[in-house]
């Protein structure tokens, strides 16, 4: 849980309100090996713009393939939540 908290609150309210992409890089980057994740994939959108997309690690379920902005990732029925979470906030 503290690592989700961590990646979804924390990061983008400290290191992106001044737009420090590369800082931000830096810190996913060192929590990705930190917290052993093995692929993970990011994209950060303000006022219709994209300011930050990256993917970071390996995809386990393609042979270890390393991980894009287009890597597709099987998250089952998790699309529930997010739906559901995409239309409380809209």
């Amino acid at each position: 849980m503290k690592k989700i908290f961590i990646v979804l609150f924390v990061t983008p309210n400290l290191l992106f309100a001044q737009y420090q992409t590369d800082s931000l890089d830096v810190f996913i980057a060192k929590e990705v090996a930190d917290y052993h994740i093995p692929g993970l994939a990011i994209g950060i959108i303000k006022n219709n713009q994209v300011v930050f997309k990256k993917g970071y690690g390996v995809n386990s379920t393609v042979n270890g393939t390393p991980v894009t902005t287009q890597t597709v990732f099987p998250i089952m029925s998790c699309t529930k939540a997010f739906t559901a979470a995409a239309i409380g906030v809209w």
